[in-house]
Formats: C-alpha cells, sequence, structure tokens
C-alpha cells in the first residue's frame, strides 16, 4: 500500500498508477478508535466534520453570508 500511495503522490495526474491502491475500511468504537489513535497504531484514519446534508444553513449562509 505505501507502495501505491508512493506512486500516486508523486504522479497525481496519472490514471494508471504503476501498482494497485487497496483500501479496507474499518468501523470501529470510539473508545477503540481513541486507544488506536493515541497508540499510533492506525496507519492511515480519517477525523473530520461531514456534512449535514438534511441542514439547508450549511449551504445557504456560506452564499448569502456578506463580508461588509
Amino acid at each position: 500500500m505505501k507502495e501505491a500511495i508512493e506512486n500516486i503522490i508523486s504522479n497525481p495526474t496519472s490514471m494508471n498508477p504503476s501498482a494497485a491502491l487497496s483500501i479496507n475500511v474499518m468501523a470501529l468504537e470510539w473508545v477503540n478508535y481513541v486507544y488506536l489513535l493515541r497508540n499510533n497504531l492506525l496507519p492511515i484514519f480519517f477525523l473530520g466534520k461531514t456534512p449535514n446534508y438534511a441542514d439547508p444553513i450549511d449551504y445557504v449562509i456560506p452564499i448569502l453570508k456578506t463580508t461588509t
């Protein structure tokens, strides 16, 4: 996996990286996730806010907000 990621990073416009990229999604309970994260046991992880599609304010405010 490391080689595939390095190939993609070195040539991000390539549609045919030289090594296949394999991704395994693993769901974890929060307590287990924090433990693995703090002990550097996760090779790659995602932590972030996902959009709330049911809330129109998330999309209206950036358009209607003024900078004055």
